[in-house]
Order: structure tokens, then C-alpha cells, then sequence
């Protein structure tokens, strides 16, 4: 749908003036709904008619029935009149037509311009509904959005932890409690062949704010940092990229917050060999 070429065609200024047929009515209530530019333009006609309403508005003068009246009871009486002498022909005023003819415009203005307010205020009333319907439509559309993408992370997430888990050449390694901390333990899933490491069911104390856990790969006997971290659920599972061969043994270390270039074996609190 071409919605400048719509809009251009005039038919929001003729739903605003209220002279549209049922049918073409309804299509741009429904139209308005859909594109958030058509109930704008549909707005800004409203206020358009508004403010002209505004401008041209007039107090009439509280003689201006009583003129009216005697107006439309002389003609009824110059006709009565006309009626009963056939033969009479009365010649009205060119100017008493006029003033006539004034008053009866003048009515009839005040009388549209009634209706045009009328319409303006139902027609007003009905886009601030649509309106707040479709700001409603929008967070709930937005809030559906959100709800999705969470699950989609979720669901590469769980991806990527099936694929560690369940295939065949990944080794699980058993970090047990040290010295300092025997009641501490962590598993360590290791897959050389897809370069994917994961660290899960971590049960370690939890440190100081100016502290983290930091992940070490013995690798030909030299320790390799793999990274901190804080403390995990205890069924989490994280896993990580690691592109290392010849690994021997996986520890953990408690380290100062972000971490260091060699581990503090004073605070070695898990290790496991592979």
C-alpha cells in the first residue's frame, strides 16, 4: 500500500469532517490502527478543524432568532397574500432579499459550525483511544520482542553446552579441594577436538569484594591463564572457547580482583589432572 499516495487523496480530511460513508469510515479507523503516520496525519487534520472551529466562531446576537422569525413570518404572509390577489404582484426590495438572504447564511453557518465541533470532539475522542490502544499494542509487541531474544540466547546458550556435554571426545576433569579449602570442588568438561572447555557444579567459598577466582590450564607444566570469574551457581554451566593441546591439569586460584599473570599457589584452591 503507496500510504503518501493515500494520504494525499484527501480521504483523512473528509473522515475528519465526518463525510465519509460507513465503509471508507471504517477503513481508515482501521488503517490509523495499523500505520502510527496515517493516525497522525488523522490527528493533525483534527486539530486543523479545531482551531479553524475556533477562529471563526461567533457569539450570535440575541436578536438574531427574533429577525429570523420575522423574517420567514413576512414571507409566509407576502405568499398568503400573492395567493389570494392573482392579479397584485408585489415587488420585494432587492435589499430586504439581501438582508434576508444574510440572516438565513448567517444560521445556517452557526448551525455547521455546530456540527463540525460536534464532529471534531467525537472524532477526537476516538484517536486518543486509538491512540492509547496502539502505544498498549506497541509495549506489549516490544515486551514479546524482549521475551524472544532472551530465549534465543537461551536456547544458543543450552546449544553449546549440549554439544560440549554429549559428544564423544569430551573429557571430564574432577577439581578437588585443596589444603586451605577441602570442602571446595568444581567439574571441568574439556573437548580438544571442538576447542570447547565448560566449568560446572562449582562449589567454591565466596570471596572478598577485592577478590576473584582465576581458571589455569597446566600445559607442559606451565601454568596458562584462562580467565577469572566469580562465583557459579552451583548447577551452572559456563563454557568458553580454548584452543590448547597437551593440557595436564586444570586449578583455580584466588587472585586480586582482575586478575594476575602467575597463580598464587599460597591460594590454589581446586585442582584436577586430566
Amino acid at each position: 500500500m503507496d500510504l503518501k499516495e493515500y494520504i494525499s487523496s484527501g480521504i483523512i480530511e473528509s473522515y475528519a469532517l465526518g463525510i465519509l460513508g460507513d465503509q471508507e469510515r471504517r477503513e481508515v479507523e482501521c488503517l490509523s490502527k495499523i500505520y502510527p503516520e496515517l493516525a497522525q496525519e488523522l490527528f493533525s487534520a483534527q486539530e486543523a478543524i479545531e482551531r479553524l472551529s475556533g477562529e471563526w466562531k461567533k457569539t450570535p446576537p440575541a436578536a438574531l432568532k427574533q429577525s429570523v422569525m420575522e423574517a420567514i413570518s413576512k414571507e409566509a404572509r407576502a405568499e398568503s397574500a400573492s395567493a389570494k390577489k392573482v392579479t397584485k404582484v408585489i415587488s420585494l426590495n432587492n435589499s430586504v432579499k439581501s438582508n434576508n438572504f444574510v440572516k438565513y447564511a448567517a444560521a445556517a453557518s452557526f448551525v455547521g459550525l455546530a456540527v463540525i465541533g460536534g464532529l471534531y470532539i467525537s472524532s477526537r475522542n476516538q484517536i486518543n483511544t486509538q491512540q492509547e490502544q496502539l502505544v498498549a499494542q506497541e509495549q506489549t509487541t516490544q515486551k514479546l520482542s524482549n521475551e524472544v531474544q532472551e530465549l534465543q540466547a537461551s536456547l544458543e546458550v543450552f546449544d553449546t553446552q549440549k554439544e560440549i556435554l554429549l559428544d564423544k571426545g569430551t573429557k571430564m576433569v574432577a577439581l578437588t579441594g585443596t589444603d586451605i579449602s577441602p570442602e571446595s570442588d568444581m567439574k571441568m568438561f574439556w573437548n580438544p577436538e571442538k576447542k570447547k572447555v565448560g566449568m560446572y557444579n562449582t562449589r567454591l567459598p565466596k570471596p572478598a569484594s577485592d577478590l576473584q577466582y582465576q581458571l589455569w590450564a597446566i600445559v607442559d607444566g606451565k601454568p596458562v591463564d584462562l580467565g577469572v570469574f566469580d562465583v557459579l551457581n552451583e548447577k551452572e554451566l559456563v563454557t568458553k572457547d580454548l584452543d590448547l593441546k597437551n593440557i595436564q591439569a586444570f586449578a583455580v586460584t584466588l587472585e586480586k580482583k582482575g586478575g594476575s599473570p602467575s597463580p598464587n599457589l599460597e591460594q590454589l584452591y581446586v585442582i584436577g589432572n586430566v
